[in-house]
């Protein structure tokens, strides 16, 4: 559990009374473990976002992209859906196919549904968009100076 803790608190002291759900977990099973255990909590279709990213993308474009193409899994990328913007759509039903208890990633999962045909799978092409990778110390320095933002900004943005 990443910062797991410090997320919740700001959350809650952020949007008193809101309604969000948490689900912790000591255990890594990689972001396609996380969405398993949270699968009960999932409505039909969901945005994932990855929490170290920055991105200025349109979501409603993304959302249109998907519905239109009426895919499993739309990744938000500037290459190919293994190289992807950290942004996705998904439909639940995917998810049937996972194993739970084995370590994956999205990007791992959007191979293995592609190889075994299992799902359709499309990217969102963007390059109007921008991301960026704040996963590490030195990521978030240079993201933090490129975009100038004050240093209580790696709270939001380091979990």
């Amino acid at each position: 559990l990443y910062k797991g803790e410090l997320i919740y608190r700001y959350l809650e002291n952020r949007y008193p009374g809101n309604n969000f759900s948490y689900q912790f977990s000591y255990e890594d099973k990689g972001t396609m473990g996380a969405l398993a255990r949270s699968e009960s909590l999932l409505p039909e279709t969901f945005i994932v976002v990855n929490g170290d990213t920055i991105t200025n993308l349109n979501l409603s474009k993304l959302l249109h992209r998907h519905f239109n193409s009426h895919s499993d899994i739309t990744a938000f990328t500037h290459d190919d859906e293994y190289h992807t913007g950290g942004v996705y759509v998904f439909e639940k039903k995917c998810l049937f196919f996972l194993e739970k208890e084995r370590f994956m990633d999205i990007p791992d999962y959007i191979h293995f549904l592609k190889t075994k045909n299992l799902g359709k799978v499309t990217t969102f092409n963007a390059p109007s968009f921008s991301y960026l990778d704040v996963g590490t110390p030195e990521k978030l320095k240079k993201a933090r100076e490129s975009l100038k933002l004050p240093g209580w900004w790696s709270v939001l943005i380091a979990v």
